[in-house]
């Protein structure tokens, strides 16, 4: 063993000498002088004694008090934020996600250095669906510390939020840790938003082959989805919907004696019609749980009622006790299903004016009600208490019972209100059709033309624009709305869109890398499709001008005429004549402009 070194030494010796020793000597005289026995002095009083004493044994006593208590502390504050992680925890289970964020943000705030609360934070965050959380999870995915749960959180998220590119790693990540089920269903959901409902269906299939209820419900849903516009219809016949009926029915029955047995009947029983002896095993199965939390119970009485089985006063009075005593939103679904019987008047008594004052849903059931009982003045004193975040749907009403009242400049104020709101709150359409409905749907026009020019509502307001003014014909308004929406925001992508879809019309050039960039941006967006195909059509690329469509599933009747002669023009291009003139008989030419109905004229 090799000696210390000289310096090594005398170091030694100095701090035994200098440090250790004098510190030992202090504590061996303060040890004796704190626990000598107090001795009764006539020259020295004893207070003074015994306070010496206790100043001797304060220091030290502080000194312990103060290191137990920090140590107690930073062990509570350490115990304290992992029970508020818990308990967040906990509440993301419950789906009470707005207490498990103040939660994980107090815990946060306590112990930000535990990784256990940074997990817990990214996963609320990530149920919340907040994009900030994926960056975080893929940060976490390198250091290969994600477990299996937060593996199908990530590419949970990504489906909903991230690019095609975090998405595929994502859900490759998913299927790599084994849980291909999952993934596929994240495909076919991910394929859904895309408007891709075709490929949706096929990788429904696939994870619903393992038998699993939750992905039979997937499939189920994206069943419905492709194929209730038509199957909803009777008669209503599209290719593949006569085997997209048997699978439907085979789903449902498959998922019976399931916990989602009701939510599969409910779902089904909206968006399709089934036969007639499916219709009522399936309404007799979902009546036999009367309470609020079944999701199909109504929709079951509706079909039971229309197979013949019964009345409409015999199921209110089965379905009363169940719905008079819920909140207002239940009380609400109960008087909508009451209203296809024009039960206006148990509907007043159902939803009393404080409930209808509370809940927008309660609200417009009593306010229908009372309109259709001719009750104008009562209307008119509804809307005036509602909150005024009912906003257009009260002003709606209101303008509704005032015309009524033959107060008709205040109705009209009402109704142009009620545009005005629409466009602040994202309810245009609903508006606009139910002002259409009424007959006012020329106070709607100018209010519209007005929203274009508010930085604020361009966006909505002339999507809502372009696609009502080409339905109705309205040239004049559309360009109205245009050079207001050009005016204001020339940057906004749905305005970009029609500046090049009227200079292709036109006939000008306007480069593919343009339209193509503009489907990139905003794959669901329908508009930018069409445009970007009407380019590829317009520089003899006909096959491709088809294949902007290959993952996008559109529906005939959901098109404008704009659309409409695009889409024929591209049929007839590729010599799908049959497609072209199904869809052309569908179009009234008179609606279109003169580039359109050109363009039509071509083919």
């Amino acid at each position: 063993m090799m000696p210390y070194p000289a310096w090594m030494t005398r170091l030694k010796e100095w701090f035994l000498e200098r440090v250790f020793e004098p510190s030992l000597d202090f504590v061996r005289r303060w040890w004796h002088e704190a626990t000598a026995p107090i001795l009764w002095s006539e020259y020295e009083p004893i207070w003074k004694t015994i306070s010496q004493r206790v100043l001797l044994w304060i220091p030290p006593v502080a000194f312990v008090v103060v290191l137990v208590g920090s140590v107690s502390l930073y062990f509570f504050i350490q115990w304290r934020a992992t029970d508020l992680t818990a308990k967040a925890l906990e509440n993301v289970r419950r789906e009470n996600l707005s207490m498990a964020w103040l939660q994980i943000r107090s815990a946060e705030g306590m112990r930000s250095d535990l990784p256990e609360i940074q997990r817990a934070k990214i996963l609320i965050q990530s149920r919340m669906d907040r994009p900030a959380a994926l960056p975080m999870w893929e940060m976490l995915a390198t250091k290969g510390k994600l477990s299996a749960e937060e593996i199908k959180e990530r590419a949970r998220l990504a489906m909903l939020v991230g690019t095609d590119e975090q998405f595929l790693a994502a859900v490759t990540a998913l299927e790599q840790s084994g849980d291909a089920i999952s993934a596929s269903g994240f495909r076919a959901t991910r394929l859904i938003r895309k408007g891709d409902l075709s490929s949706s269906i096929e990788q429904a299939r696939k994870a619903a082959a393992s038998g699993e209820p939750s992905r039979q419900m997937d499939l189920l849903r994206v069943l419905l989805m492709s194929y209730g516009p038509v199957l909803k219809k009777r008669g209503g016949v599209m290719p593949g919907s006569a085997d997209a009926s048997r699978e439907i029915i085979e789903l449902v029955d498959q998922l019976q004696g399931t916990p989602l047995q009701d939510e599969a009947i409910a779902m089904a029983l909206q968006d399709f019609i089934p036969p007639k002896d499916k219709a009522h095993a399936w309404g007799t199965a979902a009546l036999q749980d009367l309470s609020l939390k079944n999701p199909a119970l109504l929709r079951a009485a509706h079909v039971m009622i229309a197979n013949r089985e019964g009345k409409p006063r015999d199921y209110y009075e089965k379905l009363l006790p169940v719905f008079e005593t819920a909140d207002a939103i239940q009380k609400a679904r109960f008087a909508h299903w009451m209203s296809r019987y024009q039960m206006w008047g148990e509907i007043l008594q159902l939803i009393d004016p404080e409930e209808a004052e509370r809940d927008p849903a309660a609200f417009q059931q009593r306010g229908q009600a009372l309109a259709q009982k001719e009750q104008w003045q009562d209307l008119v004193f509804l809307t005036g208490v509602a909150p005024q975040n009912f906003s257009s749907l009260r002003l709606v009403l209101r303008g509704l019972a005032l015309k009524r009242l033959k107060r008709l400049e205040l109705a009209r104020n009402a109704f142009a209100d009620a545009v005005t709101a629409a466009g602040k709150d994202g309810t245009l359409d609903v508006t606009l059709r139910a002002l259409d409905a009424m007959g006012e749907g020329a106070v709607a026009d100018p209010v519209l033309i007005k929203l274009c020019a508010n930085p604020l509502t361009t966006d909505a307001a002339f999507r809502a624009a372009r696609d009502r003014f080409s339905r109705q014909g309205k040239i004049a308004s559309l360009t109205e709305a245009w050079i207001a929406a050009l005016t204001t925001a020339p940057e906004l992508p749905v305005v970009l869109d029609f500046k090049r879809r009227m200079a292709l019309l036109e006939g000008r050039d306007v480069p593919l890398e343009e339209t193509a960039a503009a489907v990139d941006a905003a794959p669901i967006d329908v508009l930018m499709r069409f445009t970007h195909a009407l380019n590829l059509l317009k520089t003899g690329k006909a096959v491709e001008a088809l294949g902007v469509f290959n993952d996008r599933d559109i529906m005939a009747e959901q098109l404008s005429p704009s659309d409409k002669v695009i889409a024929i023009a591209i049929f007839k291009a590729n010599g799908m004549n049959t497609q072209a003139d199904i869809l052309r008989r569908t179009l009234e030419p008179n609606l279109l402009q003169k580039e359109e109905f050109a363009l039509l004229m071509l083919y």
